[in-house]
């Protein structure tokens, strides 16, 4: 259902919970390629216990939303509203929340700032603000869907959407802590 890339790693989001070579998967994996065309796909931690429906990256740090309510890695688990954290380089998940219902989108606004969409009311209606690791209220909308199918089955924020992601972007500096 999504994707996301870091260097030359790929990370995929969906409903899948194994490979076709039976690694169990749980709904989000990385898949790493060589120059002859073959590759593998390799287990986020253990996975998330629910789809996976947006993923969005920044530096080393891959973000994950969906209609999941835990994590997992080999030693612990990880209760989480909808939305984590996965840190590439030491493979931890951390714990957001805060939201009452699946994210649908996330969008990378600058450091420790991140637009997240989706099925929501808390803490605020279809859109908020992720903050450092804080979620801040926006000004939600009521009726007018936050995304929309896009041809090849990705999701794209609708277009009034659009306008208040460009307004928000061009005014980052007055999110930053």
């Amino acid at each position: 259902l999504c994707s996301a890339q870091i260097g030359d790693v790929i990370y995929y989001g969906g409903s899948f919970t194994a490979s076709t070579t039976s690694i169990a998967l749980n709904r989000c994996c990385e898949y790493l390629y060589n120059l002859g065309g073959n590759g593998a796909f390799f287990p986020l931690g253990l996975g998330v216990n629910g789809d996976v429906y947006a993923m969005a990256a920044s530096g080393n740090d891959l973000y994950l939303g969906g209609a999941f309510t835990q994590t997992q890695t080999s030693t612990k688990t990880i209760t989480t509203t909808y939305f984590t954290k996965f840190d590439t380089l030491t493979g931890d998940y951390y714990p957001y929340t805060g939201l009452d219902g699946a994210v649908r989108s996330i969008r990378i606004l600058g450091p420790d700032l991140v637009l997240i969409a989706g099925d929501f009311t808390t803490p605020s209606n279809k859109l908020c603000l992720l903050k450092g690791r804080q979620f801040k209220r926006l000004n939600g909308l009521t009726s007018a869907p936050i995304v929309k199918p896009y041809g090849d089955d990705s999701v794209v924020f609708s277009p009034g959407i659009e306008g208040l992601i460009k307004s928000i972007s061009s005014n980052v500096e007055a999110f930053k802590p």
